[in-house]
């Protein structure tokens, strides 16, 4: 039953996720090997209310593999934890991230600005372009929980 209902929602979510292929295999291989998924379960998360994309059995859930390519507790090692699982949350979480790096991306160009034509240290250029990826990879695992959230208002 478990295997139909992530068919279901992979066939929902495969067409409004561009690259699915890729971030379902991506987020299937940090199921495997994350820390918290624990005899089919993801021991961090006690869930309360509806979830599309995951399956659960009391307080305990089996993630899809999107949940789990969005999950930002994946490098986390806080060994007490157990975190109430909420979409809106997640949501909350990338989009201050967001925030955070685009007000760190203004400071480095205010900088890159005030150095002016003389050599820009390679240190800076190499930090702006490590924050304008991760800056991306944030707003996409974003528009991914939106998508996730809509299609939990649907079912």
């Amino acid at each position: 039953m478990d295997n139909f209902k992530e068919l279901i929602i992979s066939s929902a979510l495969s067409t409004m996720i561009q690259d699915y292929p890729q971030i379902e295999k991506e987020g299937k291989d940090k199921k495997e090997s994350c820390r918290y998924y624990y005899r089919d379960y993801c021991v961090l998360f006690r869930v309360r209310g509806d979830t599309v994309s995951v399956w659960t059995s009391g307080e305990r859930m089996d993630p899809h593999p999107v949940v789990c390519y969005v999950c930002p507790y994946y490098y986390s090692h806080d060994e007490e934890k157990v975190i109430d699982f909420s979409l809106s949350e997640l949501y909350i979480y990338y989009y201050n991230q967001e925030k955070s790096i685009e007000r760190e991306l203004e400071w480095l160009e205010d900088r890159i600005k005030r150095i002016g034509s003389m050599a820009i240290p390679i240190g800076l250029i190499r930090r702006r372009e490590g924050l304008l990826s991760t800056l991306n990879d944030m707003r996409s695992k974003r528009r991914i929980v939106t998508i996730i959230m809509r299609l939990s208002r649907k079912i």
